[in-house]
């Protein structure tokens, strides 16, 4: 190899050589390396923060089941049958309603579905959510409304939070729920709906 008319020593081939590799490695880190190992790094930080929020949504989903499974425990063992007043009691139940949740929760929604009458005794259906401070809060707006008077039967519980701990933070109830009343000294009126004991029987008689 010349330049300038004059061949390169031995010594010079050598230093362009080391050079060139020099340069090919730079870029080789530049370019391959570097890029590879920072995405490998990130991979594994996203594969971490991922592990971590799954350890935090299993906690939580294992705090809400024991949480629902209490609450259903409590109302099974809470539960009251001294009482159903006659029909209609709506005004009385809905009153009692917003007592219990005007004091404890922070915000509620009350939903009457349907009204269903089977012999003497008629069904109130309602649908229920509402938000308390703690898991405790709840807990006990729940006990009130199942020890209650007026009977009232409390089911599908769903608990819900925003918090990684849910027994920490603001908790979320939906639940349905029914308010029993009876026929005896009723006062009927336009909202009673048919007796399904009857129509059932009636059909019973058609089919003979």
């Amino acid at each position: 190899m010349k330049t300038f008319g004059r061949e390169f020593t031995v010594r010079e081939k050598v230093l362009l050589l080391v050079m060139v590799i020099i340069m090919l490695g730079a870029l080789y880190y530049l370019m391959v390396f570097e890029p590879v190992t920072s995405e490998i790094h990130q991979a594994e930080l996203a594969k971490q923060s991922l592990q971590d929020e799954l350890l935090i949504a299993e906690s939580r989903a294992a705090q809400i089941v024991n949480m629902r499974n209490e609450m259903e425990a409590s109302e099974q063992a809470g539960r009251s049958f001294t009482y159903m007043p006659s029909y209609n009691a709506s005004n009385i139940e809905i009153d009692y309603l917003h007592d219990v949740l005007e004091t404890n929760a922070d915000d509620y929604l009350i939903n009457f579905n349907q009204i269903t009458r089977s012999g003497n005794q008629i069904r109130r259906h309602f649908s229920l959510s509402f938000t308390a401070r703690s898991y405790e809060v709840a807990k006990k707006i729940i006990s009130e409304l199942e020890a209650s008077e007026i009977r009232c039967l409390i089911g599908d519980i769903s608990v819900s939070s925003s918090e990684e701990s849910v027994i920490d933070g603001d908790v979320g109830i939906s639940c349905v729920a029914t308010f029993y009343e009876t026929m005896y000294d009723a006062v009927e009126d336009s909202e009673l709906p048919e007796d399904s004991a009857q129509s059932s029987q009636a059909a019973d008689d058609t089919g003979e």
